[in-house]
């Protein structure tokens, strides 16, 4: 019988195969302090399924992430097979005692492989607002 880490495993590599063979996540910040982008995370595909295949052995909070997105503006090209996509984005955490609060906000931008039979995800970049994340917020937003 297979385990709950199991069929995890099978939903986190699932995801993956919307994702471009060059997929790039970035996590970002514009830090007014240093005046210049902050990068949190950067990782290509197999980055990606190795970081979220090792994810149980990782410090987490302890509740759960629930994300609110809405596109805001989808810029396409169909003549180059490339959209750019920008959504916002809302990540409410709750906590083991059921209290609930805004954890980040910011913004999806997304450029998208329009070229084929279905859109691939070719890059993300997770441009945040919010710069204070504490630890076991490592989980892609």
């Amino acid at each position: 019988m297979a385990s709950d880490d199991d069929v995890k495993a099978v939903v986190y590599r699932s995801c993956l195969a919307l994702y471009a063979a060059e997929f790039n996540y970035r996590v970002t910040a514009y830090s007014p302090e240093l005046r210049q982008d902050m990068v949190w995370l950067d990782q290509d595909r197999e980055q990606m399924a190795n970081l979220l295949e090792g994810i149980d052995n990782h410090h987490r909070l302890p509740g759960r992430f629930t994300r609110q997105a809405n596109v805001y503006l989808i810029e396409c090209s169909p003549t180059n097979g490339h959209a750019t996509v920008t959504t916002s984005l809302v990540v409410m955490y709750t906590d083991v005692e059921g209290v609930s609060k805004v954890f980040a906000v910011g913004r999806y931008v997304d450029s998208i492989d329009i070229a084929g039979d279905q859109p691939l995800l070719k890059a993300r970049e997770v441009r945040l607002e919010t710069r204070e994340l504490g630890p076991g917020s490592h989980v892609p937003m």
